[in-house]
């Protein structure tokens, strides 16, 4: 509540993490109020990073805070503190003497049975100039001050209420003592007695309209005579007000970044609350409201109102939260785990796709963001969320791209395959146009393993990758391997396996229509290529080679191949049986010869 010097309005804020912060203009008091069926209540202001003056009238009470101002602008911060809740008119009494206070003493009100701790009653005198603050550990309300002035030097004495179960007072006051408070809530909301102790106050915080009815001054001791709270005193045994019901009604938007349909709500009202017609309620002594949201039909966040103004407009309290997470290239993580947390707690966990991932529906409030890998932490931040807002964060990760060069050519090698991995990671991609890239990759010491067709030709260990140090290059003994073989007649063989072997590896591949076998890049070393069963070759890799393999192929029928060998055993064969024709027939001939007429 706010008074300008002529009339009394009301301010609504919200509350974030026990903290609020405005700007007041043309203010002459400010009461600071929550709800008493609420867990919180003002516990400490700064008034443009000091201390309120202390007035009388003024200080903190129970829900309530109540400051003196000058009209001009100032800069406010006040702190909460949780607080049990209480009923809207509560009975605050001394039943246990006065003590006197020496020294610096802590003091601790001691519980009474039946009743309820409400505080502590000071009375203090102190030198003019020094500050009430400077002795006290807990704030506190004036309920007088008077100036006196004893043999030319100035003193204040003090009465006051600190609502707090505790304080300690430090040396530096020339008088103190100290009495415990408690207070009994009012029977039927409206109504409290209590017997005929020497000091009794009535303390009333309500949000609608409160009239005084019997059993007290109806001064309020609070500065400037605001609407509410009141804090009066007693002149009867009994006291009674009474409240107006406090009529609100209630308008909820669905709209934010989530998709409207999604999301839903119901109203959870205090038991003595009235319907009226549809979103319109009078709430009694309770006027605490609580909106549950669902997503989805679950129940995911409840919306607490502690005093509702009369017309309360709730937009949807969900936002939508975009994380993009890039390495030190600039370029989008292929992969991280992602953990977001609020007040401790894991809110949602899941994984980044491509670097990016939409988290929705989230309340406002302070998150802290945690990326990984594995169990390696790659980046952290934390973030206010007010609204729908898009993080960009830079991880602890590099892209590295990876080069083999082909020794005493210096030729790029085209295709490979790149392991990189330690004792917690292992990253692999295929090379491209001469270049392996790996994006997203965690800075630390890791061991480089290059793969051809699936062949380990080399590996390095204690590599490290850093932000300066992510551009591999290595020169490798890898030479273009080719075999052509030639036929009976010097003509090259079509569709001929060929077999290289050597104590690594065995690779097979088929002479195309220039009888040429294309073997690809090998590591230097010796081999043996095997032409089927057509031959042999044994050579030692040293430098890009062609070999020849020379066959007595002939050509190929039906799937089989025609050997030299077959056609010189098929010329003797026809040859050898020419002869035995040629013998046969001069046989023939020498019988008939000698088979004629004989003279006698």
């Amino acid at each position: 509540m706010i008074y300008d010097g002529k009339n009394w309005q009301t301010k609504y804020y919200q509350i974030q993490e026990k903290t609020l912060a405005f700007t007041s203009m043309n203010s002459k008091i400010i009461i600071i109020r929550t709800d008493p069926s609420s867990y919180l209540q003002p516990s400490r202001v700064f008034i443009d990073g000091k201390r309120p003056e202390p007035y009388k009238g003024t200080g903190k009470l129970w829900n309530a805070y109540i400051l003196v101002l000058d009209g001009k602008t100032h800069n406010l911060l006040v702190y909460f503190e949780e607080s049990q809740p209480k009923a809207p008119l509560i009975g605050i009494f001394a039943p246990l003497p006065e003590h006197e206070i020496e020294g610096k003493q802590e003091i601790n009100v001691p519980e009474l049975p039946g009743f309820k701790i409400a505080g502590i009653k000071l009375r203090i005198i102190l030198s003019e100039e020094k500050p009430l603050y400077s002795i006290l550990s807990a704030d506190f309300f004036v309920l007088n001050a008077s100036k006196v002035t004893i043999m030319g030097e100035k003193f204040v004495a003090y009465d006051l209420i600190s609502p707090s179960k505790n304080i300690t007072i430090s040396p530096g006051y020339i008088h103190a003592t100290y009495t415990p408070l408690y207070y009994s809530e009012a029977k039927k909301g409206s109504e409290i007695v209590l017997p005929p102790y020497d000091f009794r106050l009535a303390y009333v915080n309500y949000p609608s309209k409160i009239t005084f009815r019997s059993g007290m001054n109806q001064t309020n001791i609070i500065y400037g005579n605001p609407p509410r709270p009141l804090l009066v005193s007693f002149t009867q045994g009994k006291v009674s007000f009474e409240f107006q019901r406090h009529r609100v009604e209630i308008f909820v938007s669905v709209k934010n970044a989530c998709e409207t349909g999604k999301i839903s709500y119901a109203f959870m009202l205090p038991p003595d609350t009235l319907k009226i017609r549809d979103n319109i309620y009078d709430f009694g002594e309770n006027t605490t409201l609580t909106i549950r949201f669902y997503y989805q039909g679950i129940a995911v966040l409840d919306y607490k109102v502690y005093t509702p103004p009369s017309s309360l407009l709730v937009e949807s309290p969900f936002y939508g939260l975009e994380i993009k997470a890039v390495d030190s290239s600039g370029i989008p993580i292929p992969r991280a785990n992602y953990t977001l947390y609020s007040s401790g707690k894991i809110v949602k966990s899941g994984f980044l796709v491509n670097g990016t991932e939409y988290i929705c529906p989230l309340p406002e409030g302070e998150y802290y963001i945690v990326l990984s890998i594995g169990d390696k932490v790659i980046g952290k931040t934390r973030h206010i969320l007010d609204s729908t807002k898009t993080i960009n964060l830079v991880t602890n990760t590099t892209t590295v791209t990876v080069k083999i060069l082909r020794k005493g050519v210096g030729e790029p090698l085209e295709t490979f395959n790149v392991v990189l991995k330690n004792t917690k990671f292992s990253f692999k991609t295929n090379a491209k146009d001469g270049k392996a890239v790996l994006h997203g990759i965690p800075f630390g010491v890791y061991t480089v393993e290059i793969y051809l067709d699936g062949l380990k030709i080399y590996s390095r260990e204690n590599v490290e990758i850093t932000p300066g140090e992510s551009d591999l290059k290595f020169v490798l003994p890898i030479y273009k391997t080719k075999v052509k073989v030639t036929g009976f007649f010097g003509q090259p063989v079509e569709g001929l396996e060929v077999k290289v072997e050597s104590p690594m590896l065995t690779l097979k591949t088929v002479t195309n229509e220039n009888g040429l076998a294309d073997l690809g890049y090998l590591p230097a070393g010796e081999y043996t290529v095997s032409i089927e069963s057509f031959g042999t070759l044994s050579f030692s890799l040293e430098h890009d080679t062609y070999k020849l393999v020379e066959t007595d192929i002939i050509g190929k029928y039906n799937g089989f191949y025609i050997k030299g060998s077959y056609m010189v055993f098929l010329v003797i064969v026809v040859v050898f049986l020419v002869f035995l024709m040629f013998l046969r027939r001069r046989k023939k001939r020498s019988s008939k010869k000698d088979g004629g007429v004989v003279e006698v």
